[in-house]
């Protein structure tokens, strides 16, 4: 049989419905020129391909055993990697595994498991020559959960993980990235669109094997959401599209915005599954031929860089919030720390300071003062019990009690002349005494009441 050099693609929309086709396992390779499209019929053990016409031929007969299909659901999609000539397939709502080798024709099934229902949409890739599964549908209920196939045991290990997990992943915006290696997810569903939720954006780091929250989606992508839009991660970026593209850097946390491109049409998310694959750089696609009437199908390709280049940068895709809390933390313990300073100093400044019987009547009178009002000569006269004394004598008494206070002040607030005195605004020859705007706050002045 002449050698088929393969190509994967993966269905664009990753259709929810369970395929009910003939073909169950459907669309999973391309030939080397991208002409031809294999199938797989379960019922008559069947290879066939698709070409550009429209064309559909039989390759050759599987290879295997009569019973290898009768645990296949009725109706199933199946996810497939590529490996040199090996091809295998997961099924998806189960933890079923097949091997085709597309030299020999030999089919096989890999797997000793039973599970069935837990993991529909879940979003599988390989790793390190291992398939990973994450997150999935079933039951009921949706989850996160990491496991991949263990080759040993023929069975699905959960792999143990830490960190801030979402409540659940899909096939659908979520992806691995192999230089990274790294994992992203988001949920957008038209609930969360039309009421204008925020959508959480994850990533799960398999160094670390820990989850983190870095955000919600950007305001632009949830706008641009609300309408039909088909779905593709190109292995570096995701493609959001409609009329308009989005194109999103997940892990640079960059969102660009694309008008002047049409590769794919609404057959593209309007129940068509249009085939497709990326390699280096480039998404290949056989798309229907609307250019001539000689094909049914045209093969297309284009760049993603290049689309990305010739794009409107519109800022980052996620609000990172990743560490918006330890900052706020952060604030809060330096606040804190300088305020515990401050109250520190305050207080050992305060042992340093004997305040006589005479500094606390003083301050008591300054700090009743409300604002813009003085104490005039008399009144700090009559405070020091000095009022019937000479006229030198008092002024005497009086400077040197003012000096001694402001002294003593001075070692707590580090402010100079916090009594302060101007003339009198009705008579200028008089004098008129005050508390510097600089600690006549009231915080300041309960603290020094405490301390007096």
């Amino acid at each position: 049989m002449k050698k088929i050099s393969l190509f994967i693609f993966l269905l664009f929309s990753f259709c929810f419905a369970q395929a009910t086709v003939s073909y169950q396992f459907n669309g999973f390779k391309w030939t080397l020129d991208g002409a031809n499209i294999f199938k797989i019929n379960t019922d008559k053990f069947e290879i066939s391909a698709e070409d550009l016409d429209g064309k559909i031929k039989l390759v050759g007969m599987l290879k295997t055993d009569k019973n290898v299909f009768k645990d296949l659901p009725k109706f199933f999609n199946s996810n497939f990697f590529v490996k040199k000539q090996l091809i295998t397939f997961t099924i998806s709502g189960t933890g079923q595994v097949y091997q085709l080798d597309t030299k020999t024709l030999e089919f096989r099934r890999l797997d000793n498991t039973y599970f069935r229902g837990y993991n529909f949409y879940a979003n599988q890739f390989v790793r390190n020559d291992t398939i990973f599964s994450i997150g999935g549908h079933g039951f009921w209920t949706s989850q996160s959960l990491i496991t991949f196939y263990n080759k040993s045991s023929k069975e699905w290990d959960i792999v143990n993980v830490k960190g801030n997990a979402p409540k659940f992943v899909w096939n659908e915006f979520s992806g691995y990235e192999k230089t990274s290696n790294r994992f992203f997810s988001a949920i957008i569903n038209p609930d969360s669109v039309i009421k204008n939720i925020k959508i959480p954006f994850h990533i799960f780091d398999f160094k670390t094997h820990e989850w983190q929250f870095k955000g919600v989606l950007n305001d632009k992508i949830n706008e641009f959401a609300k309408k039909e839009f088909g779905y593709l991660w190109t292995g570096k970026y995701i493609l959001l599209y409609h009329t308009d593209y989005l194109i999103i850097d997940p892990f640079a946390n960059k969102l660009f915005k694309q008008t002047n491109f049409s590769y794919f049409d609404k057959s593209a998310f309007n129940g068509v599954s249009l085939p497709h694959f990326g390699k280096e750089g480039y998404i290949y696609l056989r798309r229907p031929d609307d250019l001539t009437t000689t094909k049914k199908f045209a093969l297309d390709s284009f760049s993603v860089d290049s689309l990305v280049l010739n794009s409107t940068y519109l800022g980052a895709a996620y609000e990172d919030e990743s560490h918006s809390g330890y900052f706020i933390w952060v604030i809060v313990i330096v606040i804190i720390l300088v305020f515990g300073i401050s109250v520190f100093i305050f207080l050992r400044r305060k042992l340093e300071v004997d305040f006589t019987d005479e500094d606390k009547v003083l301050l008591n009178a300054f700090l009743q003062l409300e604002e813009n009002q003085q104490l005039n000569v008399s009144e700090i006269n009559k405070l020091l019990g000095i009022d019937n004394k000479s006229y030198d004598n008092q002024r005497k008494v009086r400077n040197k009690a003012i000096s001694s206070l402001n002294h003593k002040l001075y070692k707590i607030f580090l402010v100079k002349e916090i009594i302060q005195k101007a003339p009198d605004l009705l008579d200028k020859r008089m004098t008129n005494y005050f508390v510097n705007q600089k600690i006549k706050s009231r915080k300041i002045a309960e603290l020094l009441r405490k301390s007096i």
